[in-house]
């Protein structure tokens, strides 16, 4: 016969073993932890008090690390500051030496040429100071816009343009203008070469060049044609008054380069010399390739990251009837090409086809095109540029500042905030200046 006995002794000493282990372990994890609660069941509202002031705790030692990479900001962006600083002391001395009665206009070109590798170097500064792979002295953000409100072609009478000099060209000698011709005057060569004389004259960033016989060879009228240097779509011509060419007896480049110095300015000190500004590319029907409407919305649709260098893009395009493969080629102002081929354009004309087209460049701006418009790519097989309704104009324009903000404290709008001013030459004011001739050089040093 089986009996059941009830130890009470050992069922209570069980008991006070089982609680001395639980109060034990419950003290070993506070000495290990440093915590006098670390359950709820010690003091729930306690640990609640004691997790957010943890929680506290750590955001603030983030934000002094947020607070130490903002000083670390700040340093490297004094440092290139400082050398931006140095840069413009530099300017401020090359304009206040070309404020003298007793230079030349070469030796006044020789002040410029520092001057503009000083303003490029500006730029340099400004656009490859990073933090973290981010230009951040550079204005910001890009901008696009369109160029409709450039003015037309200048021709005879252009700004400093001296009628009353040309022995070797007629009064109305600067002839019709191709393509991006932008700038001042800033340097005349004319190099004697096998009996002809070689033409270079630098307008804005493009070296113009032509050949010329001098003498009797030329019949009164021809035209002499300068081709850029970097993209030879750009041109324009100078006409010759043979009679004056005779007449003068020149024969020599040095005599020849004169009477061009002459006709540009570059030799008078109390006129600015001579600037070209070509007409814009831009139409309805350019806009149409783009965006399906006007030119001027062209900002809706091309975009541009911080990577993209200021300036004046044209847009045109080109279909191979050999490939049926049309090819979008956007091209700046120095003759920097960007293309992108579109894989038989007529595609987008079934139906069924996307409602646009986004392509990227590798300068990292981006374009919308209307895909209806893609489609007749393939009707008009141009060669760039060679018609206007396939050709727009857009510029892209730095932003003014960038801001950059730190949290260094716990919540949230416990913020400072850093604003960098756009340290370019534009955001600067230095890119229009030229210290070639007196008053600019007074003009820069002010």
């Amino acid at each position: 016969m089986l009996s059941a006995t009830t130890n009470t002794a050992a069922l209570t000493a069980q008991r006070y073993v089982n609680s001395s282990s639980s109060a034990a372990s419950s003290s070993i994890a506070k000495m290990s932890s440093g915590n006098r609660i670390v359950k709820a069941s010690d003091d729930a509202s306690s640990l609640a008090i004691g997790n957010k002031l943890r929680a506290d705790i750590a955001a603030l030692q983030q934000s002094s690390r947020n607070a130490g990479q903002g000083a670390s900001l700040l340093q490297v962006a004094n440092g290139s500051m400082d050398r931006i600083n140095d840069i413009l002391i530099r300017m401020k001395t090359l304009s206040t030496q070309v404020v003298n009665g007793t230079l030349s206009i070469t030796e006044r070109q020789y002040a410029q040429q520092e001057f503009s590798q000083l303003v490029n170097q500006v730029d340099q500064i400004s656009t490859q100071t990073r933090w973290n792979g981010v230009s951040f002295l550079n204005g910001g953000n890009k901008t696009v816009g369109s160029t409709n409100t450039l003015p037309t072609n200048r021709a005879a009478g252009v700004t400093g343009l001296d009628a009353t000099a040309t022995n070797f060209f007629s009064n109305a000698s600067i002839g019709t203008f191709a393509g991006e011709i932008s700038g001042s005057v800033t340097d005349v060569n004319v190099t004697n070469i096998g009996g002809q004389q070689q033409i270079d004259v630098v307008i804005g960033s493009q070296t113009f060049r032509g050949v010329v016989s001098v003498g009797s060879n030329n019949a009164n009228g021809s035209a002499i044609v300068l081709r850029s240097l970097v993209n030879d779509h750009n041109s324009f011509t100078m006409t010759i008054n043979q009679a004056n060419n005779i007449a003068a007896g020149i024969a020599g480049a040095t005599a020849l380069q004169t009477d061009i110095e002459d006709l540009f300015e570059l030799d008078n000190a109390a006129a600015a010399p001579a600037s070209f500004l070509s007409g814009a590319l831009t139409d309805a029907n350019a806009g149409a390739l783009i965006n399906g409407g006007a030119a001027s919305a062209l900002s809706a649709v091309v975009r541009a990251n911080g990577a993209t260098a200021d300036g004046t893009y044209t847009v045109t395009s080109a279909y191979d009837l050999t490939t049926d493969k049309a090819t979008i080629r956007i091209q700046d102002a120095k003759g920097n090409v960007y293309n992108q081929t579109i894989e038989d354009p007529a595609q987008y004309g079934l139906p069924g086809a996307p409602s646009n087209l986004t392509i990227g460049f590798s300068n990292g701006v981006e374009i919308t095109l209307a895909a209806a418009k893609v489609a007749g790519l393939t009707v008009a097989a141009n060669n760039f540029g060679t018609s206007t309704a396939q050709s727009v104009r857009f510029d892209v324009n730095q932003g003014t500042a960038t801001t950059m903000d730190f949290q260094i404290g716990e919540k949230s709008t416990d913020l400072i905030q850093i604003n960098f001013s756009s340290m370019t030459s534009a955001g600067l004011g230095l890119n229009v200046l030229n210290i070639e001739t007196f008053t600019g050089g007074q003009t820069a040093s002010d």
